[in-house]
């Protein structure tokens, strides 16, 4: 259940500490949306790569010489750039008013990974998710906090997979975590008509650090 209370605590810390750090990275990805540029798309991966520690470079394999993982992922989007780039516009004209833009986003995020595996040791769907979000801001963030976040606000029941149908190519963890971030996103606007998918996302990461706090101490 959506808690108000907490939510406007999150977002007044974002305001305070994070913020300008999102607005850096929405300005980077509004001016340099292509990826036909390969210093442009290197500089994106490494400051959203490393800005919201998504692990990725650790998730290929390094030559052991410096920035050699960042240059490897760089390169494959940059060989890749028309397929990337019809992917991501299909998202950025969408809002969050209608569960099928969330499917979309489903679909283009399970494209993007199924893309990326093939230089990736692990799936790369958290880093896909930020990736997206900040060239398409309604797409929602997949990390552990988020993760466990939603788990508190949106109980799983199997009801929730009416929200709308998993496409062929859904990467199955992100496609769950939108339906249900997608029914927290209409308990949100009940009472926050204006709540942001960002807000959201520190929404749950507030929840996951207060669940860590109230955890009792093993001894």
């Amino acid at each position: 259940m959506f808690d108000p209370v907490k939510f406007d605590i999150a977002v007044a810390e974002r305001n305070e500490k994070w913020i300008k750090t999102d607005d850096i990275l929405y300005r980077i990805c509004r001016e340099m949306p292509r990826h036909n540029d390969l210093g442009e798309v290197t500089a994106k991966l490494t400051i959203i790569g490393r800005s919201y520690s998504t692990g990725i470079e650790r998730a290929i394999r390094s030559k052991h010489t410096q920035g050699s993982s960042v240059e490897c992922l760089a390169n494959y989007i940059w060989s890749n750039a028309g397929e990337v780039d019809k992917q991501l516009s299909r998202t950025c004209s969408f809002d969050c008013s209608h569960a099928e833009h969330f499917r979309e986003a489903v679909d283009v995020h399970g494209r993007l990974v199924k893309m990326l595996n093939s230089i990736c040791t692990r799936s790369p769907r958290s880093f896909v998710s930020k990736y997206m979000h900040f060239h398409c801001p309604f797409v929602p963030i997949y990390d552990s906090y988020a993760q466990s976040g939603l788990s508190q606000a949106i109980r799983w029941r199997q009801t929730l997979e009416g929200a709308f149908e998993s496409p062929k190519s859904a990467d199955g963890p992100y496609y769950r975590f939108c339906i249900r971030f997608w029914t927290l996103y209409r308990e949100a606007i009940q009472v926050r008509p204006h709540a942001l998918v960002k807000e959201l996302d520190r929404y749950l990461c507030y929840l996951a650090k207060d669940k860590v706090k109230a955890a009792p101490l093993v001894k």
